[in-house]
């Protein structure tokens, strides 16, 4: 079943060996991340093979933000509703 929905995360997975790597490898949903180069919590290295192990995802690596990017300024919400509708 093909889902078209919106799905965005904040961080990427901290470990993907918690979840399914061939179901994700697989996967058919359009996703859009943002990775934070300077993120205290999560090393960018991790954030980004995690990304690349994500079939249909597209990363935003940014140094504007920092772990809470997303609950401290709405522009990294935005910012990821237009890469979901490739209008960035």
């Amino acid at each position: 079943m093909k889902k078209s929905g919106c799905l965005l995360f904040d961080s990427l997975f901290y470990s993907i060996r918690s979840y399914d790597a061939d179901r994700l490898r697989r996967n058919t949903v359009p996703v859009v991340a943002a990775i934070y180069a300077e993120d205290m919590y999560v090393p960018p290295a991790l954030s980004e093979r995690t990304a690349a192990a994500i079939s249909n995802l597209r990363p935003w690596i940014t140094n504007e933000y920092e772990h809470s990017g997303l609950r401290d300024d709405e522009r990294v919400f935005t910012r990821l509703v237009a890469m979901q509708r490739d209008v960035v």
